[in-house]
């Protein structure tokens, strides 16, 4: 018997290849940045994580796009939100899972400069990141989702986390209600 999902074609991951190639050219800025650090006296870590924030925000925001665009290929129509609940590795401290964390950032990222959705600020809340003086959303969250601020490590989550889609939850409706 042929697998429907396994010859269907959007299970092919035609994005795949742009979210590696994104990925990697975030890595390469931000190793650029590392490299100041030891080259100029004035330039510290303070300095580091400023410049580096907006850059993880863009990798946080690649990543939604490749989520979004993940459950377009593999649902006609679904509400997005449950899905990231229904089919995420659960961080169990927060009740909450990966990839509606990475959406959550991404939002922020994309939002912190004017008014933030009622939702947005509400699982922000979940996660307890008051972005305080030594801390902010993007790498409280980044922490989390890596304790090696490796977005490389995200990256392989959210590629697992796609196969999913087609594999563990082959038999998750179509609509989701």
């Amino acid at each position: 018997m042929i697998d429907k999902f396994k010859t269907h074609i959007w299970r092919l991951d035609y994005r795949k290849e742009s979210i590696i190639q994104i990925i990697a050219g975030l890595k390469a800025a931000i190793t650029k940045l590392e490299e100041r650090i030891d080259e100029r006296d004035w330039y510290d870590t303070s300095f580091f994580l400023e410049d580096t924030e907006p850059i993880v925000g863009l990798a946080f925001i690649a990543f939604q796009n490749y989520i979004y665009g993940s459950i377009k290929d593999r649902f006609k129509s679904i509400e997005t939100a449950k899905l990231a609940r229904l089919t995420s590795p659960i961080l169990k401290r927060y009740n909450r899972t990966e990839i509606e964390l990475i959406i959550v950032l991404a939002n922020y990222c994309k939002h912190t400069d004017g008014e933030l959705t009622k939702a947005t600020k509400g699982i922000l809340r979940e996660f307890k990141f008051d972005g305080g003086i030594d801390s902010t959303p993007i790498f409280d969250g980044l922490e989390l989702l890596s304790a090696a601020w490796d977005l490389d490590e995200i990256l392989l989550k959210v590629l697992s986390w796609r196969e999913a889609l087609w594999t563990e939850y082959a038999d998750l409706e179509v609509v989701i209600t």
